[in-house]
């Protein structure tokens, strides 16, 4: 099973979704940001573009289990806009740039020797600041396959973004959320 099926399966739980800790942390996010245009990549059922366009921002999400977004799953009325597409070769097709790249608990789920070139696609198309979240430890589904393929330290994170972006601090995790939180500049 490749890793878009691992969650094409994931989605047709109803319960998976941003919720309780995830959600409060992408509350503190987008409540310490000015407001301006916003990408959430790895967007999901689109809790973040949701929570970001009540909050002021012009957002959209792109997400790669197409059928949260092609109309066949409507997630309480609303579906994220996809706004940019990937080529087969890994690169981003920019339609646009925004503000502000949100990638909240997605790089640990990509195949390691693709990681580079979505982290230079996340900076492709970010004009101002990122905020990634990377979780570093292990993960299984109620089946037991593991949905953490790209597990790394997270030093090793913040080299790999530092190599695309100008400035990357890692942020003090909070003790309610696990995976590191990282604020890119371009």
């Amino acid at each position: 099973m490749n890793e878009i099926d691992k969650y094409r399966n994931a989605y047709k739980d109803q319960d998976y979704k941003m919720c309780g800790s995830r959600y409060e942390h992408a509350i503190t996010i987008l409540d310490g940001l000015k407001c301006g245009t916003l990408i959430d990549v790895g967007c999901g059922r689109g809790e973040v573009v949701d929570l970001a366009n009540r909050m002021g921002f012009s957002a959209v999400g792109y997400e790669a289990v197409e059928y949260l977004c092609d109309g066949s799953l409507i997630m309480n009325g609303m579906l994220p806009n996809v706004a940019c597409q990937w080529n087969a070769g890994g690169e981003i097709v920019p339609i646009m740039t925004w503000e502000i790249v949100t990638c909240l608990d997605v790089l640990e789920h990509v195949e390691p020797e693709i990681t580079e070139d979505s982290i230079r696609n996340l900076r492709a198309i970010c004009t101002r600041e990122a905020f990634i979240t990377i979780s570093t430890i292990p993960d299984e589904d109620k089946d037991g396959v593991q949905l953490h393929i790209n597990i790394r330290e997270p030093i090793e994170w913040h080299r790999l973004l530092k190599k695309y972006f100008t400035i990357v601090e890692m942020l003090n995790k909070s003790t309610s959320y696990g995976p590191t939180p990282f604020r890119c500049y371009v």
